[in-house]
């Protein structure tokens, strides 16, 4: 009789620790799945702070070079505009006012025509015609070897200031294209010239 109720009372406290373990196990496993779920939780969320800050650095990264074709479209229009500028002011400057059959420069043109040395100093891939102009007086052929002679002296000079010889070329018109009515001796002096055309 001992021996069953002993039986009976081992098989209680049997059951007894049964329960507990099944209790115990049964607390880690929500502990568990509820920290699985915090952790899946904040796992999403890191993601998606992830996905934000990619498409934060993908959008600044879009844009930053946006603004950087912006600037360079800027500058190139900028550089085109000023060689308009450049080739413009080249070709609207008449170095004149040379007496009759004189075809050396006298210190103001020379100063003009430094002017057009600094230019293509700095834009070495502009080349430049001198035309050399005079008045009527004179037959047409006096008058083109005079206007040669004036475009040739126009190019010695910029080659003195530094313009390779190969970029400047050299043509004379004579007397067939004044600029006013050789009407006047002041008429006359204006149309004695050089001119310069960008090749």
């Amino acid at each position: 009789m001992n021996s069953r109720i002993l039986t009976i009372i081992l098989y209680l406290v049997l059951i007894i620790l049964l329960i507990n373990v099944y209790n115990a196990i049964e607390n880690k496993a929500v502990f568990f799945m509820q920290w699985g779920d915090k952790l899946n939780e904040e796992l999403h969320i890191e993601n998606i702070i992830i996905l934000i800050t990619d498409d934060n650095k993908t959008e600044t990264t879009a844009e930053t070079e946006y603004q950087a074709n912006i600037q360079r479209e800027k500058a190139v229009q900028k550089a085109v505009e000023e060689r308009r500028s450049v080739i413009l002011r080249i070709e609207t400057t008449t170095i004149n006012n040379y007496p009759f059959d004189v075809v050396t420069l006298s210190q103001s043109q020379k100063s003009e025509l430094d002017t057009i040395a600094d230019i293509l100093n700095y834009y070495s891939d502009i080349n430049v015609i001198i035309v050399g102009h005079t008045c009527e007086i004179g037959s047409k052929n006096i008058n083109l070897r005079k206007g040669l002679k004036r475009a040739e002296t126009g190019k010695e000079y910029l080659i003195e200031k530094g313009i390779a010889s190969e970029r400047v070329s050299v043509e004379s018109k004579g007397k067939t294209q004044p600029l006013i009515p050789n009407i006047s001796r002041e008429n006359r002096k204006q149309n004695r010239r050089i001119e310069f055309v960008v090749e």
